[in-house]
C-alpha cells in the first residue's frame, strides 16, 4: 500500500494507473492485453477480475 500511496502522491493525474494520455484505461483495451500476456500460461482464459481476487488472495495472505 505504501508504494500505491507514493505512486498517486507522486502522478500528474488522478489516477493510480493511468493510461499514456494519463486518462482512465479503457476496459476493452485493457481485457485485449491481459489476453496477449497471458496466452499459453497456465491463467490463459482467466477473466481480469479472477487476477483481482488472486492478488486480493495473495496480499491478504501476506498480512
Amino acid at each position: 500500500m505504501d508504494i500505491l500511496k507514493r505512486r498517486h502522491a507522486d502522478a500528474a493525474p488522478a489516477w493510480v494507473f493511468p493510461s499514456a494520455a494519463e486518462t482512465l484505461r479503457d476496459p476493452d483495451n485493457t481485457r485485449a492485453r491481459i489476453r496477449r500476456v497471458v496466452a499459453q500460461t497456465p491463467f490463459e482464459g482467466l477473466h481480469p477480475h479472477d487476477f483481482r481476487h488472486y492478488v486480493a488472495g495473495v496480499l491478504d495472505d501476506a498480512g
